[in-house]
Protein backbone atom coordinates (compact mmCIF):
# COMPACT_ATOMS: atom_id res chain seq x y z
CA UNK A 1 0.00 0.00 0.00
CA UNK A 2 1.11 3.57 -0.67
CA UNK A 3 0.15 6.96 0.51
CA UNK A 4 1.21 9.64 -1.08
CA UNK A 5 2.10 12.58 1.46
CA UNK A 6 3.69 16.02 -0.38
CA UNK A 7 6.77 15.10 -1.99
CA UNK A 8 7.10 12.55 0.61
CA UNK A 9 6.08 8.76 -0.03
CA UNK A 10 5.61 5.96 3.01
CA UNK A 11 5.79 2.49 1.57
CA UNK A 12 4.18 0.20 4.06
CA UNK A 13 5.89 -3.01 4.04
CA UNK A 14 3.24 -6.55 3.80
CA UNK A 15 5.62 -7.91 7.39
CA UNK A 16 4.27 -4.42 9.19
CA UNK A 17 7.19 -2.53 9.04
CA UNK A 18 7.75 1.00 7.37
CA UNK A 19 9.93 2.82 4.93
CA UNK A 20 9.93 6.31 5.10
CA UNK A 21 11.59 7.79 1.40
CA UNK A 22 11.53 11.19 -0.37
CA UNK A 23 11.75 11.39 -4.05
CA UNK A 24 13.48 14.93 -3.45
CA UNK A 25 16.48 13.94 -1.61
CA UNK A 26 17.19 10.30 -1.56
CA UNK A 27 20.52 10.42 -0.02
CA UNK A 28 19.70 12.24 2.76
CA UNK A 29 17.01 9.42 3.25
CA UNK A 30 19.52 6.85 2.75
CA UNK A 31 21.53 8.32 5.44
CA UNK A 32 19.37 7.93 7.60
CA UNK A 33 17.97 3.98 6.94
CA UNK A 34 18.87 1.23 9.70
CA UNK A 35 18.60 -1.54 7.44
CA UNK A 36 21.11 0.02 4.94
CA UNK A 37 23.69 1.08 7.25
CA UNK A 38 23.78 -2.93 8.83
CA UNK A 39 23.66 -4.56 5.42
CA UNK A 40 26.22 -2.19 4.65
CA UNK A 41 28.93 -2.80 7.53
CA UNK A 42 27.65 -6.94 7.20
CA UNK A 43 29.10 -6.28 3.28
CA UNK A 44 31.91 -4.19 4.30
CA UNK A 45 33.38 -7.14 6.72
CA UNK A 46 32.05 -9.28 4.06
CA UNK A 47 34.30 -7.73 1.52
CA UNK A 48 37.71 -7.26 3.68
CA UNK A 49 39.46 -10.78 3.34
CA UNK A 50 39.50 -10.70 0.05
CA UNK A 51 41.30 -7.37 0.15
CA UNK A 52 43.61 -8.33 2.78
CA UNK A 53 45.03 -11.46 0.85
CA UNK A 54 47.62 -10.46 -1.10
CA UNK A 55 49.21 -8.07 2.07
CA UNK A 56 48.65 -11.16 4.83
CA UNK A 57 48.83 -14.58 2.38
CA UNK A 58 52.32 -12.96 0.91
CA UNK A 59 53.33 -12.59 4.76
CA UNK A 60 52.30 -15.59 6.21
CA UNK A 61 53.73 -17.40 3.16
CA UNK A 62 57.31 -16.00 3.78
CA UNK A 63 56.87 -16.36 7.68
CA UNK A 64 56.33 -20.28 7.28
CA UNK A 65 58.88 -20.68 4.00
CA UNK A 66 60.94 -18.05 3.88
CA UNK A 67 59.49 -17.50 -0.07
CA UNK A 68 57.27 -14.49 -0.85
CA UNK A 69 56.09 -17.32 -4.01
CA UNK A 70 54.42 -19.58 -1.64
CA UNK A 71 52.19 -16.57 -0.32
CA UNK A 72 51.69 -15.65 -3.99
CA UNK A 73 50.35 -19.13 -4.71
CA UNK A 74 47.68 -18.54 -2.29
CA UNK A 75 46.71 -15.60 -3.22
CA UNK A 76 46.30 -16.98 -7.05
CA UNK A 77 44.22 -20.16 -5.40
CA UNK A 78 42.09 -17.55 -3.11
CA UNK A 79 41.34 -15.79 -6.60
CA UNK A 80 40.95 -18.34 -8.78
CA UNK A 81 38.68 -20.82 -6.31
CA UNK A 82 36.57 -18.23 -5.57
CA UNK A 83 36.02 -16.91 -8.77
CA UNK A 84 35.24 -20.67 -10.16
CA UNK A 85 32.76 -20.99 -6.97
CA UNK A 86 31.03 -17.94 -7.26
CA UNK A 87 28.84 -18.97 -10.04
CA UNK A 88 27.85 -22.50 -7.96
CA UNK A 89 28.17 -20.47 -4.65
CA UNK A 90 25.22 -18.34 -6.05
CA UNK A 91 23.08 -21.05 -7.13
CA UNK A 92 23.21 -22.57 -3.56
CA UNK A 93 21.78 -19.11 -2.01
CA UNK A 94 19.20 -19.04 -4.70
CA UNK A 95 17.97 -22.48 -3.46
CA UNK A 96 18.22 -22.16 0.12
CA UNK A 97 17.89 -18.28 0.22
CA UNK A 98 20.15 -15.60 2.31
CA UNK A 99 19.44 -16.27 5.96
CA UNK A 100 20.18 -19.01 6.21
CA UNK A 101 22.77 -19.65 2.98
CA UNK A 102 25.04 -16.75 3.66
CA UNK A 103 25.89 -17.14 7.68
CA UNK A 104 26.30 -20.97 6.64
CA UNK A 105 29.13 -20.18 4.37
CA UNK A 106 30.97 -17.50 6.08
CA UNK A 107 31.01 -20.02 9.13
CA UNK A 108 33.06 -22.25 6.72
CA UNK A 109 35.45 -19.38 5.50
CA UNK A 110 35.80 -19.33 9.21
CA UNK A 111 36.25 -22.62 10.30
CA UNK A 112 38.93 -22.55 6.87
CA UNK A 113 40.92 -19.47 8.16
CA UNK A 114 41.13 -20.85 11.82
CA UNK A 115 42.53 -23.99 10.16
CA UNK A 116 45.01 -21.69 7.88
CA UNK A 117 46.13 -19.89 10.93
CA UNK A 118 46.76 -23.25 13.23
CA UNK A 119 48.68 -24.46 9.57
CA UNK A 120 50.94 -21.03 10.23
CA UNK A 121 51.53 -21.89 13.56
CA UNK A 122 52.61 -25.35 13.32
CA UNK A 123 54.63 -24.24 10.15
CA UNK A 124 52.79 -27.36 7.59
CA UNK A 125 53.91 -27.85 4.33
CA UNK A 126 53.34 -24.93 1.63
CA UNK A 127 50.86 -27.62 -0.19
CA UNK A 128 48.28 -27.38 2.67
CA UNK A 129 48.77 -23.58 3.02
CA UNK A 130 48.16 -23.51 -0.48
CA UNK A 131 44.77 -25.98 -0.16
CA UNK A 132 43.51 -23.94 2.74
CA UNK A 133 43.82 -20.93 1.05
CA UNK A 134 41.72 -21.77 -2.22
CA UNK A 135 38.90 -23.65 0.09
CA UNK A 136 38.46 -20.20 2.06
CA UNK A 137 38.19 -18.48 -1.42
CA UNK A 138 35.41 -20.98 -2.06
CA UNK A 139 32.93 -20.41 0.66
CA UNK A 140 33.40 -16.64 0.06
CA UNK A 141 32.69 -16.45 -3.46
CA UNK A 142 28.75 -15.87 -3.69
CA UNK A 143 27.67 -14.43 -0.38
CA UNK A 144 28.30 -10.73 -1.83
CA UNK A 145 26.72 -11.29 -4.74
CA UNK A 146 23.54 -12.65 -2.81
CA UNK A 147 23.84 -9.65 -0.34
CA UNK A 148 23.44 -7.17 -3.26
CA UNK A 149 20.53 -9.48 -4.34
CA UNK A 150 19.22 -8.48 -0.81
CA UNK A 151 19.68 -5.03 -1.22
CA UNK A 152 16.95 -4.44 -3.09
CA UNK A 153 14.26 -5.86 -0.51
CA UNK A 154 16.05 -3.55 1.97
CA UNK A 155 15.98 -0.11 0.40
CA UNK A 156 12.77 0.95 -2.20
CA UNK A 157 13.71 1.89 -6.09
CA UNK A 158 13.64 5.37 -5.16
CA UNK A 159 16.70 4.85 -2.92
CA UNK A 160 18.45 2.26 -4.82
CA UNK A 161 20.89 4.17 -7.61
CA UNK A 162 22.19 6.16 -4.28
CA UNK A 163 22.33 3.46 -1.88
CA UNK A 164 24.50 1.72 -4.94
CA UNK A 165 26.54 5.07 -5.59
CA UNK A 166 26.98 5.48 -1.64
CA UNK A 167 28.34 1.69 -1.86
CA UNK A 168 30.63 2.12 -4.24
CA UNK A 169 32.14 4.84 -1.70
CA UNK A 170 32.55 2.46 1.07
CA UNK A 171 34.68 -0.09 -1.05
CA UNK A 172 37.31 3.03 -1.31
CA UNK A 173 37.36 2.77 2.39
CA UNK A 174 37.83 -1.13 3.06
CA UNK A 175 40.68 -0.71 0.39
CA UNK A 176 42.39 1.64 2.63
CA UNK A 177 41.48 -0.58 5.83
CA UNK A 178 41.97 -3.75 5.34
CA UNK A 179 45.91 -3.74 4.74
CA UNK A 180 46.14 -1.84 7.42
CA UNK A 181 44.20 -4.54 10.15
CA UNK A 182 46.79 -6.68 8.43
CA UNK A 183 49.48 -4.61 8.88
CA UNK A 184 48.82 -4.16 12.82
CA UNK A 185 47.93 -7.89 13.21
CA UNK A 186 50.68 -9.22 11.70
CA UNK A 187 53.58 -6.54 13.56
CA UNK A 188 52.16 -7.97 16.86
CA UNK A 189 51.77 -12.03 16.10
CA UNK A 190 52.43 -13.01 12.20
CA UNK A 191 50.07 -16.17 12.01
CA UNK A 192 47.04 -13.03 13.35
CA UNK A 193 47.60 -11.87 9.95
CA UNK A 194 45.03 -14.66 8.90
CA UNK A 195 43.19 -14.65 12.46
CA UNK A 196 41.97 -10.81 11.72
CA UNK A 197 40.53 -12.57 8.09
CA UNK A 198 38.38 -15.45 10.63
CA UNK A 199 37.24 -12.40 12.88
CA UNK A 200 36.44 -10.05 10.08
CA UNK A 201 34.42 -13.00 8.19
CA UNK A 202 32.52 -14.07 11.58
CA UNK A 203 31.37 -10.42 12.40
CA UNK A 204 29.87 -10.75 8.72
CA UNK A 205 27.67 -13.48 9.22
CA UNK A 206 26.73 -12.54 12.68
CA UNK A 207 25.66 -8.76 11.13
CA UNK A 208 23.91 -10.67 8.45
CA UNK A 209 22.39 -13.36 10.28
CA UNK A 210 21.03 -10.36 12.95
CA UNK A 211 19.90 -8.09 9.77
CA UNK A 212 17.73 -11.06 7.95
CA UNK A 213 16.14 -11.74 11.14
CA UNK A 214 15.34 -8.26 11.79
CA UNK A 215 14.15 -8.50 7.74
CA UNK A 216 12.41 -11.84 8.61
CA UNK A 217 10.14 -13.52 5.67
CA UNK A 218 11.16 -10.06 3.32
CA UNK A 219 14.76 -11.27 3.62
CA UNK A 220 13.90 -14.41 1.48
CA UNK A 221 14.84 -13.52 -2.25
CA UNK A 222 11.95 -15.10 -3.56
CA UNK A 223 9.31 -16.87 -1.94
CA UNK A 224 9.02 -21.22 -1.38
CA UNK A 225 6.78 -21.40 -4.67
CA UNK A 226 9.34 -19.31 -6.95
CA UNK A 227 12.16 -21.37 -5.38
CA UNK A 228 10.54 -24.82 -6.29
CA UNK A 229 10.31 -23.67 -9.69
CA UNK A 230 14.21 -22.77 -9.92
CA UNK A 231 15.83 -24.96 -12.77
CA UNK A 232 19.13 -27.10 -12.59
CA UNK A 233 22.57 -24.35 -13.22
CA UNK A 234 22.10 -23.16 -16.20
CA UNK A 235 22.49 -19.65 -18.29
CA UNK A 236 19.86 -20.09 -20.89
CA UNK A 237 17.94 -16.78 -18.88
CA UNK A 238 21.18 -14.80 -19.75
CA UNK A 239 19.46 -12.49 -22.47
CA UNK A 240 21.11 -9.52 -24.75
CA UNK A 241 20.41 -6.50 -21.88
CA UNK A 242 22.72 -9.11 -19.38
CA UNK A 243 25.10 -9.83 -21.55
CA UNK A 244 25.71 -6.23 -22.32
CA UNK A 245 26.07 -5.45 -18.62
CA UNK A 246 28.31 -8.42 -17.94
CA UNK A 247 30.92 -7.35 -21.26
CA UNK A 248 30.54 -3.72 -19.19
CA UNK A 249 31.95 -5.94 -16.40
CA UNK A 250 35.00 -7.05 -18.24
CA UNK A 251 36.13 -4.04 -19.61
CA UNK A 252 35.51 -1.67 -16.68
CA UNK A 253 37.24 -4.41 -14.70
CA UNK A 254 40.18 -4.44 -17.25
CA UNK A 255 40.50 -0.87 -17.39
CA UNK A 256 40.46 -0.41 -13.18
CA UNK A 257 42.81 -3.58 -12.98
CA UNK A 258 44.89 -1.32 -15.92
CA UNK A 259 45.15 1.50 -13.43
CA UNK A 260 45.96 -0.28 -10.45
CA UNK A 261 48.53 -2.66 -11.82
CA UNK A 262 49.92 0.19 -14.26
CA UNK A 263 50.38 2.77 -11.45
CA UNK A 264 53.89 1.37 -10.14
CA UNK A 265 55.55 1.01 -13.79
CA UNK A 266 54.02 4.83 -14.80
CA UNK A 267 55.15 6.13 -12.20
CA UNK A 268 58.94 4.66 -12.71
CA UNK A 269 58.59 5.45 -16.56
CA UNK A 270 57.79 9.56 -15.40
CA UNK A 271 60.77 8.85 -12.90
CA UNK A 272 59.28 8.27 -9.89
CA UNK A 273 59.30 5.44 -7.35
CA UNK A 274 56.78 3.38 -4.99
CA UNK A 275 55.45 6.64 -3.13
CA UNK A 276 54.30 8.25 -6.32
CA UNK A 277 52.50 5.10 -7.23
CA UNK A 278 50.80 4.84 -4.25
CA UNK A 279 49.97 8.96 -4.49
CA UNK A 280 47.96 7.86 -7.80
CA UNK A 281 46.41 5.26 -6.14
CA UNK A 282 45.15 7.36 -3.17
CA UNK A 283 43.96 10.69 -5.85
CA UNK A 284 41.66 7.95 -7.81
CA UNK A 285 40.51 6.46 -4.62
CA UNK A 286 39.74 10.04 -3.48
CA UNK A 287 38.04 10.89 -6.54
CA UNK A 288 35.99 7.65 -6.61
CA UNK A 289 34.99 8.47 -3.17
CA UNK A 290 33.98 12.15 -3.77
CA UNK A 291 31.71 11.30 -7.14
CA UNK A 292 30.45 8.36 -5.26
CA UNK A 293 28.60 10.50 -2.63
CA UNK A 294 27.70 13.39 -5.52
CA UNK A 295 26.15 11.30 -7.60
CA UNK A 296 24.34 9.46 -4.55
CA UNK A 297 23.38 12.73 -4.16
CA UNK A 298 22.09 14.03 -7.25
CA UNK A 299 21.62 10.63 -9.20
CA UNK A 300 17.44 11.24 -8.77
CA UNK A 301 17.81 14.27 -10.78
CA UNK A 302 19.75 12.23 -13.62
CA UNK A 303 17.55 12.16 -17.11
CA UNK A 304 19.40 10.37 -19.15
CA UNK A 305 18.63 6.02 -19.22
CA UNK A 306 21.44 4.22 -17.66
CA UNK A 307 22.63 2.71 -20.81
CA UNK A 308 22.85 6.08 -22.40
CA UNK A 309 24.97 7.87 -19.10
CA UNK A 310 27.30 4.23 -18.81
CA UNK A 311 27.85 4.91 -22.66
CA UNK A 312 29.68 8.30 -21.54
CA UNK A 313 31.50 7.33 -18.78
CA UNK A 314 32.96 4.82 -20.28
CA UNK A 315 33.61 7.33 -22.99
CA UNK A 316 35.96 9.10 -20.18
CA UNK A 317 37.60 5.91 -19.01
CA UNK A 318 38.27 4.81 -22.85
CA UNK A 319 40.15 8.33 -23.27
CA UNK A 320 41.21 8.28 -20.10
CA UNK A 321 43.32 4.51 -20.64
CA UNK A 322 44.27 6.12 -24.05
CA UNK A 323 45.57 9.06 -22.92
CA UNK A 324 47.54 7.24 -19.92
CA UNK A 325 49.20 5.36 -22.61
CA UNK A 326 50.35 7.99 -24.66
CA UNK A 327 51.07 10.68 -22.29
CA UNK A 328 55.10 10.94 -21.05
CA UNK A 329 53.81 13.84 -18.22
CA UNK A 330 52.82 13.96 -14.78
CA UNK A 331 50.17 16.59 -15.15
CA UNK A 332 48.09 14.63 -17.87
CA UNK A 333 48.47 11.19 -16.32
CA UNK A 334 47.27 12.76 -12.50
CA UNK A 335 44.30 14.38 -15.03
CA UNK A 336 43.77 10.67 -16.03
CA UNK A 337 43.79 9.34 -12.67
CA UNK A 338 41.32 11.26 -11.09
CA UNK A 339 38.65 11.12 -14.58
CA UNK A 340 38.53 7.75 -14.10
CA UNK A 341 38.38 7.47 -10.52
CA UNK A 342 35.67 10.19 -10.79
CA UNK A 343 33.65 7.86 -13.42
CA UNK A 344 33.92 4.45 -11.04
CA UNK A 345 31.34 4.46 -8.29
CA UNK A 346 28.69 5.84 -10.49
CA UNK A 347 29.50 3.07 -13.13
CA UNK A 348 29.26 0.94 -10.61
CA UNK A 349 25.93 1.95 -9.15
CA UNK A 350 24.38 2.13 -12.93
CA UNK A 351 25.66 -0.97 -13.92
CA UNK A 352 24.20 -3.02 -10.55
CA UNK A 353 20.71 -1.17 -10.67
CA UNK A 354 20.70 -2.35 -15.13
CA UNK A 355 21.79 -5.66 -14.60
CA UNK A 356 19.31 -6.36 -12.08
CA UNK A 357 16.48 -5.54 -14.60
CA UNK A 358 17.63 -8.42 -17.02
CA UNK A 359 17.98 -11.12 -14.19
CA UNK A 360 15.15 -13.59 -13.55
CA UNK A 361 13.46 -13.63 -10.22
CA UNK A 362 14.94 -16.78 -9.43
CA UNK A 363 18.65 -16.24 -10.13
CA UNK A 364 19.59 -13.07 -8.52
CA UNK A 365 22.45 -14.25 -6.65
CA UNK A 366 23.39 -16.06 -9.84
CA UNK A 367 23.14 -12.99 -11.69
CA UNK A 368 25.07 -10.83 -9.76
CA UNK A 369 27.67 -13.58 -9.19
CA UNK A 370 28.50 -13.66 -12.87
CA UNK A 371 28.65 -10.03 -12.82
CA UNK A 372 31.46 -10.07 -10.16
CA UNK A 373 32.80 -12.96 -12.00
CA UNK A 374 33.51 -10.62 -14.93
CA UNK A 375 34.68 -7.92 -13.22
CA UNK A 376 37.36 -10.21 -11.67
CA UNK A 377 38.45 -11.73 -15.18
CA UNK A 378 39.02 -8.14 -16.18
CA UNK A 379 40.45 -7.54 -13.76
CA UNK A 380 43.20 -9.59 -13.94
CA UNK A 381 43.62 -8.99 -17.68
CA UNK A 382 44.92 -6.04 -16.93
CA UNK A 383 47.81 -7.73 -14.93
CA UNK A 384 48.07 -10.70 -16.99
CA UNK A 385 49.04 -7.81 -20.06
CA UNK A 386 51.59 -6.34 -17.47
CA UNK A 387 53.66 -9.40 -18.38
CA UNK A 388 53.14 -9.93 -21.80
CA UNK A 389 53.15 -6.51 -23.70
CA UNK A 390 55.04 -3.26 -23.00
CA UNK A 391 53.65 -0.51 -20.62
CA UNK A 392 52.57 1.39 -23.53
CA UNK A 393 50.26 -0.97 -24.94
CA UNK A 394 49.50 -2.53 -21.86
CA UNK A 395 47.58 0.76 -21.00
CA UNK A 396 46.47 1.20 -24.44
CA UNK A 397 44.20 -2.21 -24.01
CA UNK A 398 42.30 -0.83 -21.23
CA UNK A 399 40.92 1.83 -24.12
CA UNK A 400 40.44 -1.09 -26.50
CA UNK A 401 38.52 -2.92 -24.06
CA UNK A 402 35.89 0.11 -23.28
CA UNK A 403 36.52 0.94 -27.64
CA UNK A 404 34.94 -2.18 -28.18
CA UNK A 405 31.86 -1.76 -25.42
CA UNK A 406 31.08 1.67 -26.81
CA UNK A 407 30.56 -0.13 -30.22
CA UNK A 408 28.75 -2.75 -29.02
CA UNK A 409 26.76 -0.43 -27.25
CA UNK A 410 23.91 -0.31 -30.04
CA UNK A 411 23.67 -3.17 -30.60
CA UNK A 412 22.89 -4.90 -27.81
CA UNK A 413 20.87 -2.20 -25.85
CA UNK A 414 20.60 0.98 -27.79
CA UNK A 415 20.45 4.57 -26.96
CA UNK A 416 17.71 6.46 -25.45
CA UNK A 417 17.80 10.25 -24.06
CA UNK A 418 14.35 9.62 -21.58
CA UNK A 419 14.92 7.66 -18.38
CA UNK A 420 12.79 5.16 -18.69
CA UNK A 421 14.71 2.69 -15.95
Amino acid sequence: HRTLMGRNKILILKDGGDMTTSTSKPFRQLLTHPLYWQWSAALLFMRMPSIMTSFAFVLVGTYVTGNPATGGLMVTAYIISGTVFTIPGGFLLDRIGVRKGVPLLLGFAVLTLLGLTTSVVSMVSPTLLVGLAGLAGAFTGGPPAAMRALLSKIVPNELMTSALAFDATIIEVVVVTAPLIVAIMAALWPPGAIAAMAVVTAASALLVRHLTGQLGNSAEIMDKKIKSRIPKLRLRWVNKGFTFWLLVSVAFGHILGTLETGALPVSHHLGGGAGSASILIAISSLSSIFSGIIFANFSHRLLLKNATFAFILIVFLTVGCIGLGLSNQWMITIIVFIIIGACTAPLMAIRSQAAEKEIPKTRKSQGFGLLNVAHTIGFALGGMLLAFLPLKWMLLSGGISGGVILMLTPVLIGFSLNRKD
